[in-house]
Formats: structure tokens, C-alpha cells, sequence
């Protein structure tokens, strides 16, 4: 059985930066990613859940408002249907919530 700590690989990273380079202007999605991807693999998964948050939250706007907006725009727009489903180009879901709550 895989470890539950790769529900938030690498893939979820890109498809969250791909999400947000769509919704943030002057989004630096490659920086996003390297910050990341850079710690990914040594952290377990609580672990990766706050450095997505903690560099997430480095990218989104100050106003809380905006930056409210921009999460709620990409949770995936069947949320009754994506609760046991990855992430994907229909939104975030599934395990990917764990670091935008």
C-alpha cells in the first residue's frame, strides 16, 4: 500500500501551481514549484500539507478577500463527486484540501 503522504506528490504541486498561475496575476509558478518540490520528498504528510500552505499563502494576494476568492475558485466544481478523487484540471479535491484548510 502506498504511504498516504504521496497524496500530495509532486503531480498535485504542479496541478495547484497551474491552478493558481490561471487565477493570480504575476503568479511565478516556477518558483512556486521549486520552493516546493525542493523539500517535498523528505517531509511526511502533515509536513507537506504546511509548506504547501506556508508557500502558498507567500503567492496569494495580502487583501484577504482576493486571496478567499482565489481558493474558493479552485476547488473543483463537482465537490459532492471529487471527495475521493485526486486533483485535477477541474479543480483541487480529494487530499489536495488538506493544505488550503
Amino acid at each position: 500500500m502506498e504511504p498516504f503522504k504521496n497524496k500530495i506528490s509532486p503531480e498535485f504541486v504542479q496541478c495547484l501551481a497551474g491552478h493558481l498561475e490561471r487565477r493570480v496575476d504575476g503568479f511565478q509558478k516556477t518558483a512556486f514549484e521549486k520552493e516546493i518540490l525542493s523539500e517535498l520528498h523528505q517531509l511526511e504528510l502533515k509536513q507537506r500539507a504546511r509548506l504547501i500552505a506556508d508557500v502558498t499563502t507567500k503567492h496569494l494576494p495580502e487583501k484577504l478577500e482576493s486571496r478567499f476568492s482565489i481558493l474558493r475558485s479552485i476547488l473543483h466544481s463537482d465537490p459532492e463527486g471529487a471527495i475521493d478523487r485526486d486533483s485535477d484540471e477541474h479543480g483541487i479535491c480529494g487530499w489536495g484540501m488538506m493544505p488550503l484548510v
